[in-house]
């Protein structure tokens, strides 16, 4: 049974003014307090239904001495998810941009003795996705090593009391993962972490909106043995978050908050046809950018603001992104954002290739 509160008059004992907290009169559904506070394990479910009125009471007070925000359970808020996958997002841009398209996950499963928990899942129209999620361990996580071909990725598979993350899909794609330790929140017994990832296999249509995800650990018991849970996490990959068309002369791109896919000029199949496997090879690996990569790239807003996702510098080429991949398959360049782009706000992208040409990606008309 669905129960909706009024804030203002289940609170009114107490002192509002002390606690510094100004309230939202419009109801508010009791079960989405209950089960974002029993995710943090400020609460546990009732066992008996006339004991509702006083737990209710209790997530409530909960929730304000935590200091949540009312307003965004009224509208089923995921600013916590966002500033896992995006970092220091504008919470309220984050949910009008992408509240509806966020698929809530909140299922576990265990292999020796972790416990691998999916909270939620963000896939964009480019077909690159994030999914946050903890793995847990009661009696201590083994020692986690820094990737050194990846900053800030991460490898717990010494296969002595070991496990690590995996995530394939029904349709037998195995998507390219990037695994992204929270540094901030993982403690002794528990990892907080995103898997970003993103499908190559973009010549056979991608990541499929009727295909499924799924998310599931290997783990190392004490007999040092691997072991898998039964059935893997599934995770619908349906709901996808939109993109707004780009172009520069004829190169076009799909740009999402997420993601940017820039895609080269169309080929025909009798050129394709006439080149060897070499110069198709060849053809695609530059087809996007003279010399393969990038120099510089930077997203421009309306108001002025700035995004620099690469740049060069004494040092060498710096990158802030979660990822760049090149399918050399199909010529399409897709970075990964380490950030909330508003997609709707951008004027325009300009990039600088190896050689030194420049790009201007302006709004399709």
């Amino acid at each position: 049974m669905k129960m909706n509160v009024n804030i203002a008059e289940l609170m009114d004992e107490l002192d509002l003014d002390t606690l510094g907290v100004s309230l939202d009169p419009a109801p508010v559904d009791a079960g989405q307090i209950m089960d974002d506070l029993a995710k943090r394990g400020v609460l546990t479910a009732p066992k008996k239904r006339r004991r509702l009125h006083l737990t209710v009471r209790t997530a409530v007070a909960a929730a304000l001495v935590l200091a949540l925000s009312v307003t965004a359970y009224a509208v089923g808020g995921h600013a916590g998810f966002f500033a896992r996958i995006f970092g220091d997002a504008d919470p309220d841009a984050a949910e009008a941009a992408l509240g509806d398209d966020v698929t809530e996950v909140d299922r576990s499963v265990t292999a020796a003795d972790f416990t691998l928990t999916a909270e939620d899942c963000l896939i964009d129209e480019n077909g690159v996705g994030a999914i946050s999620y903890t793995v847990e361990r009661p009696t201590g996580l083994p020692a986690i090593k820094a990737d050194p071909w990846s900053p800030g990725q991460y490898k717990v598979d010494d296969k002595s009391g070991g496990m690590y993350v995996t995530l394939e899909t029904k349709s037998g794609l195995i998507p390219l993962c990037f695994y992204i330790l929270n540094d901030a929140e993982t403690a002794d017994t528990v990892l907080h972490g995103v898997c970003y990832f993103h499908p190559m296999a973009m010549e056979s249509g991608g990541l499929a909106a009727d295909d499924t995800l799924l998310f599931s650990l290997i783990a190392w018991g004490a007999d040092r043995a691997p072991q898998r849970p039964q059935d893997p996490i599934q995770i619908s990959a349906e709901k996808r978050a939109p993109s707004v068309g780009l172009t520069c002369g004829e190169l076009t791109a799909a740009l999402s908050p997420l993601s940017i896919t820039i895609s080269p000029p169309p080929v025909s199949e009798a050129e394709l046809n006439a080149m060897s496997e070499e110069e198709r090879a060849s053809y695609f690996a530059n087809a996007v950018w003279h010399g393969g990569g990038l120099s510089e790239m930077t997203v421009h807003y309306e108001d002025g603001g700035e995004y620099v996702l690469a740049y060069l510098d004494d040092e060498g080429l710096k990158q802030n992104m979660v990822s760049c991949v090149i399918n050399d398959r199909t010529g399409e360049y897709t970075i990964t954002f380490d950030r909330f782009v508003d997609a709707d706000r951008v004027n325009s992208i300009t990039a600088t290739d190896l050689d030194g040409a420049e790009y201007v990606f302006t709004p399709a008309a």
